[in-house]
C-alpha cells in the first residue's frame, strides 16, 4: 500500500518533465525550456481539458445531471425510477471528519437522487456506500458519508449498507459483487466522478461475469473537470488546472495497469484451463 501511494504521489506532470534534469550531468537549456513549457500548458485549462476530455468524453452527455436536479428534477429522476440501489464510491476523508472534495460531490449526487426518487416515486431506494480507511484518516469514509446521510434523511425509511474495507477502486468492485450475491435482476446506480468512472466500468466488466449483470449497472457521473466554454482567462496558468491535469495523469495510469493485469489475468487463466 505504501508504494502504491508513493508512485501515485510521484506521478504528476512536473515530476515526469523536470526527473531528467537530476540525472543527467549537463543542463541543456532547451529541454528546460520545454520542461516549463510542458508544464505552463497543463496548468491552462486548454492543457487540462485536452487530458480530461480522454476520460470524461463517454459522460458529458451528463454534464447538466447536476444542474437538472436542482431545476427540473421530475424531467431527470424519471430515467430512474427503477433503480434498486443507489452505490456511492466515496473518495477520501480527512482527519477532521470532512469529506474530501470527491466525497462530498458524490454524496451530494446521490442525495438530491434519493430524495427526487422518494418525492416523485414514494421509493426509499437502498445506498451503498463503499470506502474505507484512506491515507491518516482513522475513519472510515463510508462511515463520514453515512453520518451526514442520517443527519439529513429519515434514517428509518432507508437501508444504508456500508463497506468499511476497500481501500480503492478495485476492492470497491470486489466487495460490492460480495454485497450483491444474491440479489438478481436489479437496477444498480453507481455514482463518482466523471473522470473515475472509466476504470469503474473496466473493473466492473472484468469483475462481473454475467452480461445481464453488467447491464444492470447505470453509471451517473458528477463533480466533471472539463469545462466547455473557454474564456482568455483560461489561457492563464491555475493551480487548479494542473491538479485536475495530474489527477487525469494518475487515473490514465490506473487504467493502463488494470488492463494490463486482467489482460494478464485472462492468460493464466486460459493456461490452466
Amino acid at each position: 500500500m505504501f508504494l502504491k501511494k508513493l508512485i501515485t504521489s510521484l506521478l504528476t506532470i512536473q515530476f515526469l518533465v523536470f526527473i531528467p534534469l537530476f540525472l543527467v550531468k549537463k543542463k541543456h537549456i532547451n529541454y528546460i525550456l520545454l520542461a516549463l513549457l510542458i508544464t505552463y500548458f497543463f496548468s491552462t485549462t486548454l492543457g487540462s481539458n485536452l487530458i480530461i476530455y480522454q476520460l470524461e468524453k463517454d459522460y458529458l452527455n451528463q454534464y447538466f445531471f447536476y444542474k437538472t436536479l436542482f431545476e427540473s428534477p421530475e424531467n431527470i429522476i424519471k430515467l430512474y425510477q427503477k433503480v434498486d440501489k443507489i452505490v456511492i464510491l466515496a473518495g477520501g476523508v480527512n482527519e477532521n471528519f470532512e469529506l474530501a472534495e470527491e466525497s462530498l460531490q458524490r454524496t451530494i449526487t446521490a442525495l438530491l437522487i434519493y430524495k427526487n426518487l422518494q418525492k416523485f416515486y414514494n421509493k426509499s431506494t437502498q445506498i451503498i456506500i463503499l470506502g474505507g480507511n484512506l491515507e491518516d484518516s482513522k475513519t472510515p469514509t463510508s462511515t463520514a458519508i453515512k453520518l451526514l446521510l442520517t443527519n439529513i434523511i429519515d434514517y428509518s425509511n432507508v437501508k444504508i449498507t456500508e463497506d468499511k474495507l476497500s481501500l480503492d477502486t478495485y476492492q470497491n468492485i470486489e466487495n460490492l459483487k460480495k454485497i450483491l450475491i444474491n440479489n438478481k435482476n436489479e437496477k444498480i446506480l453507481i455514482i463518482s466522478s466523471a473522470f473515475h468512472l472509466k476504470r469503474v466500468k473496466l473493473i466492473i466488466d472484468n469483475t462481473f461475469e454475467n452480461q445481464e449483470t453488467k447491464d444492470s449497472f447505470l453509471l451517473v457521473a458528477c463533480n466533471f473537470k472539463y469545462k466547455y466554454k473557454l474564456t482568455i482567462y483560461d489561457f492563464l496558468p491555475s493551480t487548479e488546472n494542473l491538479k485536475n491535469s495530474n489527477i487525469a495523469l494518475r487515473e490514465i495510469f490506473g487504467i493502463i495497469y488494470y488492463s494490463i493485469y486482467y489482460k494478464i489475468k485472462k492468460m493464466d487463466q486460459k493456461t490452466k484451463n
